[in-house]
């Protein structure tokens, strides 16, 4: 897949989210500035949001962002706009969202099972014993969470940053790289 189709994708479902999140009045097309990696998202939004004029923060836990303070009534609108439109200015590859199929599903898997889960012990936290392979995968195809070995560290939000941080939650080479633009 190419630069230029990857944004096309990210067109087409900012569209459809446009009508989701604002049914009466939703915003105009937004142009892609450029798709980010994933470690460059959340310095992108709190870039961008600002220059709407609102404060955000790094969320930590895997990465997010939330608002800083209070945001008054009048201004949760633009806001929300300035939040729709960041998103698809700097978004991430959107084929990192998509189920793995096959073989990258039992790679993802196992690299849960042998790479996080002795990561996340050894960072002090409880990992539930996993399920069987097939089990783990069919319920993951099904869109269900049946095994999450970061699950003993999401008792606090330092805690779970750390581990995210420390342990990768998905291994070197799993998803295609990022295609260059060809302009």
């Amino acid at each position: 897949m190419t630069y230029e189709q990857l944004v096309e994708r990210i067109t087409r479902e900012q569209r459809e989210a446009a009508s989701k999140w604002f049914p009466e009045d939703p915003p105009e097309e937004v142009h892609v500035v450029r798709i980010v990696e994933q470690d460059e998202w959340v310095p992108a939004q709190i870039d961008c949001i600002a220059e709407a004029g609102f404060e955000v923060e790094d969320a930590g836990q895997g990465g997010g962002i939330r608002v800083v303070g209070e945001t008054p009534s009048s201004q949760r609108d633009s806001l929300n706009r300035a939040v729709f439109e960041c998103r698809y200015k700097y978004p991430t590859d959107p084929r990192r969202g998509d189920l793995l199929k096959g073989d990258d599903a039992r790679t993802l898997f196992r690299h849960l099972r042998d790479t996080v889960t002795p990561c996340v012990e050894g960072l002090g936290y409880v990992v539930d014993a996993p399920p069987s392979e097939d089990l783990w995968i069919s319920k993951y195809l099904d869109s269900a969470n049946e095994w999450d070995p970061y699950e003993g560290a999401s008792g606090s939000e330092e805690g779970l940053s750390r581990v995210y941080e420390e342990c990768p939650n998905v291994p070197e080479g799993l998803f295609p790289s990022l295609p260059e633009p060809s302009n």
